[in-house]
């Protein structure tokens, strides 16, 4: 049985992240533990493994695919650390494509671009969470 991840409660707005990307960019977000195997498989590279499933599904980290030619197999996958309580928060982890190709540097970019747009509403909402809790009595929030 799949399992959703985290991410897919994630606030992604879609069409903000396409303005963000070149025309003929596309990119995907992984909703189940299925998703990333199938990627894994496409990509012939580890992230059928624990190693990259495991902090996934404990919403470590946020993972989604950049595909930026006709060539529906010739994307990358980004992951980068979701973790507000990490001091490497928003740090990419993973920039593959087929084989653990490199990911060209501009796509590199794009994909900064889009974790940055996803992780400012996931704190977002975090905190605005935390602030509307009535039981909270102080929090210091990051001020980069």
């Amino acid at each position: 049985m799949e399992n959703k991840l985290p991410q897919s409660e994630y606030p992604i707005d879609l069409d903000a992240i396409s303005q963000l990307l070149p025309k003929g960019t596309t990119c995907q977000f992984p909703q189940t533990d299925g998703d990333l195997l199938e990627i894994g498989k496409k990509h012939n590279h580890a992230l059928q493994t624990p190693y990259f499933i495991e902090p996934c599904k404990k919403g470590e980290y946020l993972i989604f695919t950049l595909l930026a030619s006709d060539d529906e197999n010739d994307f990358y996958t980004f992951e980068f650390n979701s973790n507000p309580h990490s001091p490497n928060f928003g740090a990419m982890r993973h920039a593959v494509g087929f084989n653990n190709k490199k990911a060209p540097t501009e796509l590199c970019e794009q994909a900064k671009e889009v974790a940055n747009n996803v992780l400012e509403s996931v704190f977002t909402k975090l905190t605005t969470k935390v602030l509307n809790n009535k039981s909270v009595v102080g929090m210091i929030l990051p001020t980069n």
